[in-house]
């Protein structure tokens, strides 16, 4: 291996073959300097409205149903796979025919557990996906992290922040939740999905301050096996990031709010940003054909 190699680059190369830290830390900086605009832009103008997420509590019995719902309408096979919930969400390949979805709910939270939910989605209809005669070869893998995310990515947000995924879906957000959403339209639950709001939590994060969580967390991981910041110093360093990045105070979720550190997945939070890149070049590709 090449002698200028860092720690840092050997993980990356986990999940993206070929992806350097200096290059990387580069592009989410690039991309956060590039988003700020739009982001002071939309701060100075009124917020639009989304208290009716918070009047009332969401039933989680109302929201699982919604769950299975969506799963099934956008094309999941639950005969090769099942949705199942978790304190975290994730998505397990356990073989070509049994594929795991999870998800999280929340009586507070309601489009927390939907975009998880279609997140995961993007996941298990990749897995699925594969030509059935490529399954136990190369062919039928991810070429990297980072594309496997774009394809969550997408669904997530291009396809479930959009104006046409509520007209589609608010008769049954009205139905299914008849109290919290009386008289809310399909045009006031776009733009409540759509706010932005800067937040501590990275899964519920905004899509103009997203990549900015990925940035300071790849920041942080450099820092740690470069050993210019001990384990121990980790909190305070999380502190300061999120003071520098989104002018908030520290607070909870904190610095293990990811599943990531703590099982020693370092290298992976970049692959949503570059995830992120990928689904906006596939959208912006689709558009032209």
């Amino acid at each position: 291996l090449s002698s200028d190699l860092s720690p840092y680059d050997a993980l990356l190369d986990e999940y993206e073959t070929g992806l350097r830290a200096a290059p990387l830390l580069a592009l989410l900086r690039e991309l956060t300097t590039q988003l700020a605009p739009l982001r002071q832009a939309i701060a100075e103008r009124p917020p639009p409205d989304d208290s009716f997420l918070r009047r009332l509590p969401f039933d989680e019995s109302a929201q699982w149903q919604l769950q299975l719902l969506v799963v099934r309408d956008l094309g999941f096979d639950e005969s090769r796979g099942r949705l199942d919930r978790s304190s975290h969400p994730f998505t397990l390949a356990c073989s070509e025919h049994d594929i795991r979805l999870t998800t999280s709910l929340s009586e507070r939270e309601p489009l927390r557990g939907l975009y998880s939910t279609l997140h995961e989605l993007g996941h298990g209809l990749y897995d699925q996906g594969f030509a059935p005669h490529h399954y136990h070869s190369g062919l039928a893998e991810a070429p990297s992290m980072s594309v496997h995310e774009s394809q969550a990515r997408l669904w997530e947000n291009h396809v479930g922040r959009s104006r046409g995924f509520y007209a589609r879906y608010q008769p049954v957000l009205a139905a299914l939740f008849p109290r919290q959403l009386a008289g809310v339209t399909a045009e006031q639950l776009y733009r409540a999905a759509c706010r932005v709001r800067p937040s501590l939590s990275r899964i519920t994060a905004d899509e103009l301050t997203y990549d900015v969580h990925v940035l300071w967390r790849c920041e942080l991981e450099a820092a740690l096996l470069s050993g210019d910041l001990g384990v121990a110093d980790l909190p305070a360093a999380w502190a300061e990031q999120v003071q520098r990045y989104l002018g908030l105070a520290a607070g909870e979720p904190g610095c293990l709010q990811d599943v990531h550190w703590p099982e020693g997945l370092f290298g992976f939070f970049p692959m949503y940003s570059l995830g992120n890149i990928y689904a906006a070049a596939l959208v912006a590709a689709f558009a032209r054909s």
